[in-house]
């Protein structure tokens, strides 16, 4: 009963009287806020039966917080040493998926983090913290919070993988022959898709000329499913690449330095 009428006179000062607010530092019940919390925000303002731009951002920044709030950590995955080339293949495209997604997960961390600095810095010039900049606050301090440890567990979950796969490279029985097969089926289709790729461009530079926009808007739609299948052949030619790198390295050859490099290029 007290939190609710504490919440209830916290959005009067907020949403009705911002001059108090002058000088305000940011509201820890807000920014720390849980589900039942923004839940309460949430039905005040509704009670208010007023009805503005600001008012309705600011419940929709609400729906955004008591989603975050709502949400929990992903199970950890199951991971098993691979017992065989096809298990070792699959384990890596794994790690892969694991190292793009630690990335995407760096730079949104990086983004919500300079979200916060240029709110601080409006914070400071303006000399207030309205409800609307204190729901803003909250917003980006739980994306960064849940950002920060889901990138915690992407990296310890990365680490884990590579233990596995430099542990299978001592017993897995690797397959040249079917390397090389696949290597060929894969070049032998890229080829095919570039010209397709080459045939489209010809004919979008004539439908161009006619202003043919309609033809022109399908074969750009053509040409970005033909980009999708070369981006698939791409990642599927390092796979095979990994695993000849995993031969060499399984064999001590002189070839995995060179192998590596090309890994990495």
């Amino acid at each position: 009963m007290k939190r609710t009428v504490l919440i209830s006179l916290l959005i009067m000062l907020l949403t009705l009287f911002p001059a108090l607010l002058l000088a305000a530092d940011l509201n820890n019940t807000i920014i720390h806020g849980d589900a039942k919390t923004y839940t309460a925000l949430y039905k005040q303002l509704t009670d208010l039966k007023k009805k503005s731009d600001e008012i309705s951002l600011q419940k929709t920044l609400l729906t955004k917080l008591l989603t975050l709030s709502k949400q929990k950590s992903p199970k950890k995955q199951n991971l098993t040493a691979p017992a065989d080339q096809k298990s070792y293949l699959q384990l890596f495209e794994n790690f892969i998926q694991t190292v793009i997604k630690k990335a995407q997960t760096q730079k949104a961390l990086q983004i919500t983090a300079n979200k916060i600095e240029t709110l601080n810095r409006q914070i400071t010039d303006q000399n207030t913290t309205s409800l609307t900049t204190q729901l803003f606050y909250a917003l980006y301090a739980k994306e960064q919070q849940q950002a920060q440890s889901r990138l915690d567990r992407l990296r310890k979950q990365s680490t884990h993988i590579q233990s596995l796969l430099i542990t299978a490279i001592q017993h897995i029985t690797f397959d040249p022959n079917a390397i090389k097969d696949a290597e060929k089926k894969l070049d032998d289709s890229l080829q095919k898709l570039e010209l397709s790729t080459q045939q489209l461009l010809i004919k979008k530079e004539r439908f161009t000329l006619l202003e043919r926009t309609d033809m022109v808007q399908n074969i750009l739609r053509q040409l970005q499913t033909l980009k999708s299948r070369q981006s698939d052949i791409a990642r599927k030619k390092v796979q095979l690449l990994f695993l000849r790198f995993s031969i060499a390295l399984q064999q001590k050859s002189d070839r995995t330095f060179t192998l590596h490099k090309q890994l990495l290029s």
